[in-house]
């Protein structure tokens, strides 16, 4: 499913929008890689590196999404079923992912060490720490980390 801000539960696209204004203003600039996840596209993920790679296929042409190579099938992409990305009731995410983008502004960057405008802190943890001013729980935090992910702290 491509990324839509459309896709945010309000709390999420509030918090959304105070942190990319935070990215602008400090000249990061990144693209939404995902926000929301049907049940299918979550069972599609869950299962790469679990299920044989014609099993993943399969499940990713049911619902839309481009196959995978043998290599890529061997990489876990999420830990769980119960995912912020996965579209509740009402129709909205509780998550998005997102990636730094180059200077090239063709090509994504996922160094979690790079540090572009070599102010000495890498351009993930600015956007980390922007996102936890905004009230947002970051996967850089967690025991296995996620730094791309950004979500709402609270259940609702």
């Amino acid at each position: 499913m491509k990324p839509r801000v459309e896709d945010m539960h309000p709390w999420l696209h509030d918090a959304y929008q105070f942190w990319k204004a935070k990215m602008d203003a400090a000249g990061i600039p990144f693209v939404l890689t995902c926000v929301g996840r049907t049940n299918a596209e979550q069972e599609a993920l869950y299962a790469q590196g679990r299920k044989s790679l014609k099993e993943v296929n399969q499940m990713r042409k049911e619902c839309g999404m481009s196959p995978l190579s043998e290599s890529e099938n061997k990489r876990k992409v999420t830990w769980t079923m119960n995912s912020k990305h996965r579209l509740h009731a009402d129709g909205k995410s509780k998550a998005f992912d997102f990636a730094i983008v180059k200077p090239d502004k063709k090509t994504l960057s996922w160094d979690v060490k790079w540090d572009a405008d070599h102010d000495g802190i890498p351009e993930y943890e600015e956007a980390v720490r922007f996102a936890e001013e905004v009230g947002l729980e970051a996967g850089a935090r967690w025991k296995t980390p996620d730094v791309p992910h950004l979500q709402l702290r609270t259940q609702i």
